[in-house]
């Protein structure tokens, strides 16, 4: 559901091209990224959004280079919603895993995830921030990777069945259960430990 500012009129720039309008303005909404007070309108509407032009794809992918951590973290959520571009946007997506901000290593994670086994070739850098020390940030690892590769993933995963936080043993279990069996049993058998 599409909505205005709560103004009555539209402010300079505003992405409502008319009040009342239900036109979305794609350019006026990410431009709405880059405004701290904005720009949860920005995202709301642009999660509506499939699709972009080259130009706002362009503009999309300087978005994910912004100095501000949070712009950052945003644009990337955006990029893993176009479902044609996501793949496309995947290697400025990467670096974001580097990120000295943990909001942009999340999002990151969560878009390169919605490439599945495209991702694959990201998995090596998603699964590093499996030794994190911020658990939401392994958690999402594990979630992440049970989507891209898990076969390639699943010893390091694994390794964490018994870790004291809650949230990564649970994270560990989904991630178990998404996962096909096979990959599962020959990977405890390698481990060594034999035990599912």
């Amino acid at each position: 559901v599409l909505k205005p500012p709560e103004e009555d009129t539209p402010r300079m720039g505003s992405p409502w091209s008319h009040p009342g309008s239900m036109r979305i303005d794609i350019d006026g909404y990410l431009d709405l990224l880059e405004e701290p007070e904005d720009r949860h309108i920005g995202l709301m509407n642009l999660s509506e959004v499939e699709e972009v032009s080259d130009q706002q794809a362009r503009r999309l992918a300087q978005l994910l280079r912004h100095r501000d951590p949070e712009t950052r973290a945003a644009a990337a959520r955006v990029a893993g919603q176009l479902r044609d571009r996501t793949q496309q946007f995947a290697p400025q997506l990467a670096p974001l895993l580097r990120d000295s901000h943990p909001s942009p290593q999340l999002a990151a994670m969560a878009s390169l995830a919605e490439t599945g086994s495209a991702g694959a070739k990201y998995s090596a850098a998603v699964a590093a921030l499996l030794k994190s020390r911020d658990a939401e940030i392994q958690a999402s690892a594990i979630e992440a990777l049970a989507r891209m590769n898990p076969e390639g993933a699943s010893a390091a995963v694994l390794s964490l069945s018994d870790h004291p936080d809650p949230r990564i043993r649970e994270a560990v279990a989904k991630f178990m259960a998404a996962v096909d069996q096979e990959i599962v049993r020959r990977t405890a058998l390698g481990m060594g430990t034999g035990k599912l």
